[in-house]
């Protein structure tokens, strides 16, 4: 027999979330004067103000994002009406117009592919050092592999580039039309 008189109740229940700091949880814990670990209820603002800014972070990237798209949309309509003279000359020598959207096509592509490789090397190396930066202050590191970000990136950059790809030939097709 072990232990003196009865046996006592449990004095403590450990509740497992994968946010520790939803206001309902915290609300009925204050509610039934139950304690708490105050270290968690700190880090679950700190994990809560991490998600706003990177949200807004996030949010901001996506604007960049469609504003560079625009740029280069702006950029190749330029470039075809700066050509128009050139292009109605070709068409009328007999030319097809989709050979002519494939020179200017295979231009952005080589743009396109540059900026790729170097827009990835520079996110692979800023990655590299946040990871090495967070683990020596204790965080765990970032769970993204490489080649997840490789493939975004590469999907990304088609969509943009067939985008871009689809306004030139259609730039280049009202331009023979009008021929």
């Amino acid at each position: 027999i072990y232990g003196e008189g009865e046996a006592s109740g449990p004095s403590r229940l450990v509740v497992v979330t994968k946010n520790p700091g939803p206001s309902a949880l915290l609300k009925f814990l204050k509610e039934n004067d139950y304690e708490t670990n105050p270290e968690e209820q700190r880090n679950a603002k700190f994990y809560s103000l991490v998600n706003i800014v990177f949200s807004i972070v996030l949010t901001i990237g996506v604007v960049i994002v469609l504003l560079g798209l625009l740029g280069f949309i702006q950029y190749s309509q330029l470039l075809v009406a700066k050509s128009d003279y050139e292009l109605k000359t070709l068409l009328q020598l007999g030319y097809r117009h989709q050979a002519l959207s494939g020179i200017y096509i295979s231009y952005f592509l080589k743009i396109y592919l540059s900026l790729f490789l170097c827009s990835m090397g520079i996110v692979i190396l800023a990655r590299l050092k946040l990871n090495n930066l967070l683990l020596v202050n204790g965080f765990d590191a970032l769970e993204l592999t490489t080649a997840e970000m490789v493939l975004f990136g590469i999907c990304l950059s088609a969509v943009l580039f067939l985008v871009n790809a689809l306004i030139v030939m259609n730039s280049v097709k009202q331009l023979a039309q009008k021929n």
